[in-house]
């Protein structure tokens, strides 16, 4: 019998299917956007884990991936503390040192 072989490209195709299938779901089961709950989900351990193809949860659907993402947001951190770790652009400035005069003519910068 002859064994099939599954490359990387393969699993990484399946692993976004099984993502945007539950993110989807997700969207239509609570009203939560999809650009908010995508981001919520590429921060989470389960978005790790599916891209860790060791894991082998590329393989599951995505009723068994939501579960898993649903559990580790709920030992991580919940929907509403996810947003207390947003900062908004100024505070990113701010706490990387970056001031409006350092920006003076930044948009202007041709990049090649």
């Amino acid at each position: 019998m002859n064994e099939v072989v599954i490359d990387d490209s393969q699993r990484e195709m399946c692993a976004v299917l099984v993502m945007r299938t539950m993110l989807t779901d997700y969207c239509n089961d609570t009203g939560v956007s999809f650009n908010d709950i995508f981001f919520r989900f590429v921060t989470s351990p389960a978005y790790k884990m599916l891209f860790d193809y060791s894991t082998g949860l590329w393989m599951e659907g995505p009723d068994y991936l939501r579960n898993i993402f649903e559990d580790t947001m709920q030992t991580n951190t919940s929907l509403k503390q996810t947003e207390s770790y947003l900062i908004s652009e100024e505070e990113m400035l701010r706490r990387l040192g970056i001031t409006e005069a350092d920006l003076v003519g930044f948009e202007d910068v041709e990049i090649e």
